[in-house]
């Protein structure tokens, strides 16, 4: 299922460039050393000066768009598994989201909502934390 967004509250509007394809409602990171927005990802080993999740795409971008649109709060609806009142995480899936924490050693648990649906969610970005 694609993403569609139900609710927009905070679109922050950068001026940072798309340093991969995104997809729409995709979570996404930028890079800490070129500014570039990548898919963000939980996964072990996973770039770190691209973690955490800063928010998910507004749009679809090609790689090499500009003023790429992060949306930092709101409703995202085209997730699937999710448990209503439970927290959402940052996936290992480049630029998607579980239901579970990521448990394997070295992964990001970043919890980036809260589920109101089986396919919905609010957005909510909380700290990244280091899986031990």
């Amino acid at each position: 299922m694609a993403f569609s967004w139900l609710q927009q509250v905070d679109v922050t509007a950068t001026t940072d460039t798309a340093g991969e394809a995104l997809t729409k409602g995709a979570a996404v990171a930028r890079n800490a050393v070129t500014g570039l927005i990548y898919l963000a990802n939980a996964q072990t080993g996973y770039d770190e000066t691209r973690s955490p999740c800063i928010g998910f795409s507004w749009d679809a971008y090609a790689i090499g768009a500009t003023n790429v649109s992060v949306i930092t709060e709101g409703r995202l609806e085209g997730a699937s598994g999710l448990t209503p009142g439970q927290p959402v995480y940052l996936g290992e899936t480049a630029g998607t989201v579980t239901s579970t924490a990521p448990t394997t050693s070295g992964d990001i648990a970043q919890e980036v909502g809260r589920a109101k649906t089986a396919t919905q969610f609010d957005v909510h970005l909380g700290p990244a934390l280091g899986v031990a």
